[in-house]
């Protein structure tokens, strides 16, 4: 191609343009080349002082291309790119021309291109990775058009709703929305066009084999460089086994509700009937015991054949019918052992005689399981307690030392500051593994076979309780093996 130009080309205009030049005649001898070259190329002297477009391009050629790939541009259209062995990519032109005084030539120019290029190459790989993900993601990406028609269709949404691409693209969105959201999904679309923000939603849509599905739809805009809207991109998850699971998730939560509340009514309808049961049978039991008690009276002192063995009958039934009432008395405590529903009758109590009168009642019991109780009681120990609760504290806790710790030495200890009283009963018997220690301070809990023990697992449940009822706490240190010390911490004042 031949451009026609003026006879002489301003060394000034070629010297001012960001890009090399070289322009030369018909000869092939150099008549200029600015300093944008000689740079890009770094063009020494001896190659320059010859002024021949030959040996300029033979250096050219040391640097990543070739004479026959430089001369091969004469008027070929587009530009050739090359890329030079130091990294760098250059854009060359080369057009002939022909000046006003039909001189003829070539001239050269070469763009260093090499950001551009870059920039280029990173928006392909871009493109590239966005379509790849658009291709790979578990999500549909749909785009429509401002019809609201499918553009665009990924292997994704072919799966999700059935339909091949092929026969997706250019259909209207009713094809995938049921009669029943129709108005919905017109609102959101509406409102798309009109806020020009992205907007999420959710609702039943249906597939190629008539299947309903409920799908989450994240919407956005798609706005041109002026500000229009020229369509819309969505992406789109079937939540179908979600929900599913969700709904089934809450019907799972209310049966466990239903059931709960039901075991509470059956907890609250026991302890309705240990109560009644318990009140029932103290009556006749207190009279047994008095009826009992009163057998030795009644024989006086005359002596009488087998009047020994009767008499020691008669204190084994006592103890058995004492063991009895105690077990009936722990099924009537549990009905009122509930923290929120126990009343104290708070009086003036002194803690350490209190703790001594148990220790009396409980002493020839205590020698029995060949325990000696040693008392290190301080004379004073006042409060604000219920007394009758108190001493079913202190029982329980020596009554828990005499089954666990028989045969072993039991200490039991009262002591006092000006905020809090302490009571202190410490055995050296079978002690308590720690993962149980927690469990036998609940109901019905035990931390040994109840083949081995007696009881029912109330004792220590109930001793919480009413320490707790006393805004106080019990604290226990025990080793297996070696025994176990409880501690009760009771403010003074309620």
């Amino acid at each position: 191609m031949s451009h026609r130009g003026p006879s002489t080309l301003l060394p000034s205009l070629i010297d001012a343009v960001s890009d090399g030049v070289m322009v030369v005649d018909d000869a092939g001898a150099i008549t200029h080349v600015n300093a944008h070259l000689i740079r890009m190329w770094n063009l020494p002297d001896e190659v320059l002082a010859p002024r021949s477009e030959r040996r300029v391009l033979d250096h050219m050629a040391t640097q990543g291309t070739s004479v026959q790939r430089l001369l091969a541009l004469v008027d070929v259209s587009p530009p050739e790119v090359i890329e030079l062995s130091n990294g760098s990519i250059i854009e060359c032109r080369v057009c002939s021309y022909r000046s006003c005084d039909d001189a003829v030539g070539r001239i050269w120019t070469f763009a260093d291109i090499t950001e551009r290029w870059a920039e280029e190459a990173e928006n392909l790989r871009s493109r590239q990775l966005l379509a790849l993900h658009v291709e790979q993601t578990p999500l549909a990406v749909i785009r429509w058009g401002l019809d609201f028609t499918v553009r665009e269709w990924n292997p994704a949404a072919e799966r999700i709703f059935g339909y091949p691409a092929s026969d997706a693209i250019g259909r209207h969105a009713s094809f995938i929305v049921p009669e029943h959201v129709r108005a919905q999904v017109q609102g959101v679309w509406e409102g798309l066009l009109a806020h020009r923000s992205g907007e999420r939603s959710s609702n039943d849509n249906v597939t190629a084999s008539g299947e309903t599905i409920h799908c989450e739809w994240y919407n956005t805009p798609l706005v041109d460089a002026t500000g229009a809207v020229v369509g819309v991109a969505s992406l789109v998850e079937d939540i179908t086994a979600r929900r599913r699971l969700e709904r089934e998730r809450e019907v799972l939560l209310e049966r466990e509700h239903e059931a709960r509340v039901e075991a509470e009514e059956l907890v609250r309808v026991r302890d309705d009937f240990i109560a009644v049961a318990s009140h029932e049978l103290r009556t006749p039991l207190s009279a047994l015991k008095l009826q009992l008690e009163l057998i030795p009276q009644i024989l006086g002192p005359t002596p009488f054949a087998g009047k020994d063995r009767f008499e020691a009958l008669v204190r084994r039934s006592l103890r058995q019918l004492e063991r009895f009432v105690g077990l009936v008395n722990e099924l009537l405590d549990i009905s009122r052992a509930r923290e929120e529903t126990m009343v104290l009758e708070r009086a003036g109590v002194n803690l350490s005689r209190l703790v001594a009168s148990v220790l009396e009642q409980y002493r020839s019991e205590a020698e029995s399981a060949g325990c000696v109780i040693t008392a290190n009681l301080v004379e004073a120990v006042y409060g604000q307690w219920d007394p009758i609760r108190l001493e079913q504290v202190i029982v329980n806790l020596l009554i828990n030392a005499i089954k666990y710790g028989a045969g072993k030495p039991i200490e039991v200890e009262t002591r006092s500051d000006a905020e809090t009283a302490w009571l202190v009963v410490r055995d050296h018997g079978i002690g308590v593994m720690p993962e149980d220690r927690r469990r036998i301070f609940e109901r019905f809990g035990r931390a040994v076979p109840v083949t081995h023990y007696r009881g029912l697992g109330l004792g220590l449940y109930i001793t919480h309780q009413i320490v707790r009822a006393h805004g106080g706490r019990i604290l226990l240190d025990s080793e297996p093996g070696r025994g176990s010390t409880f501690t009760v911490e009771l403010p003074r004042r309620d």
